[in-house]
């Protein structure tokens, strides 16, 4: 089995025209066992190819998948957001509105995995302007929707932004303040220390006693001091 998943990465990395003809048959064989056919949707959302998006899209309506299943969605989204970056940053915008709008239907089932889907944005704010473009209008659209507290404080864009995720009003500003700055500052890098993680612990006592190495254990003190 390992050697066919080898393979079939292979086949779709190098464009063949047989690669579907091999999807079908590696499916055959392998559909009565998950965790196989978990890495059947991951080498395909992978796979950077001109189709794939179409692709990725294709597979979330495919019988198989399981939105309530985390390694499904993980096979299929985290792979298509972080393996194959050529067709989850085109710049026609089409990968990031795939994420977001599947991350916004994980999240009426499970929050966490929904937030984590969503660290594939972390660095928008670093991207050309085309594609941050493409990137605010996804957050934005899912923004719009009746998230869970833990998807939408990754995002805070306004004070709308944060009613509508039911933050409450003393956590909005402290959220709003550290998570821009945390995002926006090109210099804060691992290892260093947030440099808005006094304002944090000024709004928040109980995090007095907690480090903030980094920017990504600060944005973890924030969702948890929700």
């Amino acid at each position: 089995m390992t050697a066919s998943i080898a393979a079939l990465e292979a086949l779709g990395a190098s464009g063949s025209a047989g690669f579907d003809a091999a999807l079908d048959r590696f499916y055959a064989r392998w559909r009565a066992n998950p965790l196989v056919i978990d890495k059947w949707f991951a080498a395909q959302a992978s796979a950077q190819r001109p189709d794939a998006l179409a692709r990725v899209q294709a597979l979330s309506a495919h019988a198989d998948f399981n939105p309530r299943n985390p390694n499904r969605v993980r096979s299929l989204a985290a792979a298509f957001a972080i393996r194959n970056p050529r067709a989850f940053h085109a710049a026609d915008g089409g990968g990031y509105r795939f994420l977001a709008g599947l991350a916004g239907d994980i999240d009426a089932l499970n929050p966490a995995l929904a937030a984590r889907l969503l660290t594939a944005f972390e660095s928008w704010r670093r991207f050309d302007s085309g594609r941050q473009a493409h990137a605010k209008a996804a957050l934005e659209g899912l923004a719009a929707r009746d998230l869970s507290p833990n998807s939408a404080a990754r995002w805070p864009e306004d004070e709308r932004f944060f009613r509508s995720a039911g933050a409450q009003p003393a956590l909005t500003l402290s959220l709003r303040i550290a998570l821009w700055k945390v995002w926006d500052s090109d210099s804060h890098r691992p290892g260093q220390t947030c440099r808005t993680h006094q304002q944090l612990k000024q709004a928040h006592p109980r995090l007095k006693r907690r480090a903030a190495p980094s920017w990504r254990s600060c944005s973890s003190l924030l969702l948890r001091s929700r």
